[in-house]
């Protein structure tokens, strides 16, 4: 089970993790292999007599050691410091650039064709990685498939040209990833990356061990786990979910809206938690990272107790309601371990709220986030700007919000809005005064998630970046929780910050 690179290297990709997990589970052996922190140690490692390689180095150390957290200003430093070494890494050729988020070739990243044609002719960073992250797995594990998991479009480049190696190796490989189910469910160009991934599957990838769609997640246990590179973090990331789909599912713009929302049964948490080791890597004790969409207030009540007893930390993302605060009171969500949550506060405007259905106002965000924060645990706010009719004034009302919510918002996620290609918004643009730029002519050889589009002639987006950018610069409780924000592996070292008056991670 092979994630390949890039995506970040502070966690395991998730989807892979977790399919990995669910058939060893039921009796397979599918050992995990990610492959994203294996390419930052061979681009630091290629960097051969270069003083920044032991920068680099020096400064990773420090994130694997801070096992009481991280200090806000060593993270800050020590990220700054490999994100900069990077830049300078002659494993990656000419014109292709490398972040700690993010790698993005000198070409359209959305051409899949394009992509194989320079993978074909060796144009890509990946040749010598694969003769040395990833043979010597194959020749150990001797696979009979590689199962390949594409989640992100950072790791398209990295898919395609494993793909290729392995079809030259004469290896069978199957992929699959939340990256083509968005594109069967959203999006556009499912069929030109079938041409260029083989094998290429939809799904959950409950059907390579016979269940039918939904049952893959019911049986998970921690994988196995290949590869000599552990994750940039003092203490593991261990991700699972309590379900699958969103237990609101309302919101007009949200991609998953008809998507079908399941949770995991009774048992399933318990069943994971205690496979999980307590040290992994030589990493301090494991700290969970639940996937769900929302947190349905419900299920992570009930999960509370069995969390509490494993004795790991954990964050995860909520809807900042009432119920969440009635169902799990922040001071038992302390108790049982939760650092930090992740709140989609989107906008502190009552009648975008309303307008896009999030089913909670204002005001019930800022009462979430104080009393969270009331209760030592980290609050990260996902603000989104730029949706069709946000006005200047829906924009002063967000930035208003932030202001009275204060020091009770740590991070901040400044946000402006894509349209999705199928969504409800989008089979409603004209009711909302949107609209959307025509097909290109090559349309279908091109990957997309989103659409281009205007609303009354102007483009919501540049409108918002304008804004943003005026506002980050300001002497605010906005400016103040931009500032405090990593740049770089983000909400999993967040998790990990130590901060004023928030529980020790």
């Amino acid at each position: 089970m092979v994630s390949p690179p890039l995506c970040t290297p502070a966690e395991p990709s998730s989807g892979a993790f977790l399919l990995s997990g669910a058939l060893k589970a039921r009796g397979f052996t599918a050992p995990f292999l990610d492959l994203s922190p294996e390419f930052f140690s061979f681009c630091r490692e290629a960097m051969e007599d270069d003083p920044r390689r032991e920068a680099w180095r020096r400064a990773e150390a420090r994130l694997r050691e801070s096992k009481n957290g991280f200090d806000p200003v060593i993270h800050r430093t020590a990220t700054g410091i490999i994100h900069s070494a990077l830049a300078h890494s002659t494993a990656l050729p000419a014109g292709w650039k490398a972040t700690l988020m993010d790698l993005i070739p000198p070409f359209d990243i959305h051409s899949p064709l394009l992509v194989r044609e320079m993978c074909e002719k060796g144009r890509d960073p990946f040749s010598g990685f694969w003769d040395a992250a990833l043979d010597p797995v194959l020749k150990e594990t001797r696979p009979e498939t590689v199962l390949l998991s594409l989640s992100y479009l950072s790791q398209l480049a990295g898919a395609v040209s494993l793909a290729f190696r392995l079809e030259r190796a004469g290896v069978r490989c199957i992929a699959g990833g939340s990256l083509p189910n968005s594109l069967a469910l959203t999006g556009s160009g499912l069929g030109v990356l079938g041409r260029v991934l083989p094998g290429l599957r939809l799904g959950d990838g409950g059907d390579l061990a016979g269940l039918p769609p939904g049952r893959i997640l019911e049986k998970v246990v921690f994988p196995d786990l290949a590869g000599g590179t552990g994750w940039m973090s003092p203490r593991m990331v261990v991700p699972f979910t309590l379900s699958t789909g969103c237990c609101w599912n309302r919101c007009l713009f949200c991609p998953d809206r008809d998507a079908p929302w399941s949770a995991a049964p009774a048992g399933a948490l318990d069943m994971f938690l205690e496979s999980v080791p307590v040290e992994s890597r030589g990493s301090g004790r494991p700290v969970l990272h639940l996937l769900d969409s929302a947190l349905p207030p419900g299920l992570l009540a009930r999960a509370l107790p069995s969390i509490r007893r494993s004795g790991l930390g954990f964050f995860g993302f909520a809807r900042p309601t009432r119920e969440l605060l009635s169902s799990c009171p922040p001071k038992d969500l302390a108790d049982s371990g939760c650092l930090m949550l992740q709140l989609g506060v989107e906008s502190g405007s009552p009648s975008i709220l309303e307008r896009f259905c999030k089913g909670f106002g204002p005001e019930e965000a800022e009462e979430t986030l104080v009393a969270l924060a009331g209760a030592g645990i980290r609050t990260y706010a996902y603000l989104l700007f730029g949706l069709p009719g946000e006005e200047d004034a829906d924009r002063r009302d967000t930035a208003a919000l932030v202001e009275r919510a204060g020091d009770s918002i740590d991070f901040l996620n400044l946000s402006i809005f894509n349209l999705p290609r199928h969504c409800e918004l989008s089979r409603r643009a004209g009711e909302f005064g949107i609209e959307t730029r025509p097909a290109a002519r090559n349309e279908e050889d091109r990957i997309a998630l989103y659409h281009e589009f205007t609303w009354r002639g102007e483009t919501p987006r540049a409108v918002s970046r304008r804004f943003i950018a005026g506002a980050a610069k300001t002497g605010t409780a906005l400016y103040d929780a931009v500032k405090r924000t990593p740049r770089w592996l983000r909400a999993s070292h967040m998790a990990m910050m130590r901060l004023p008056g928030r529980n020790p991670p």
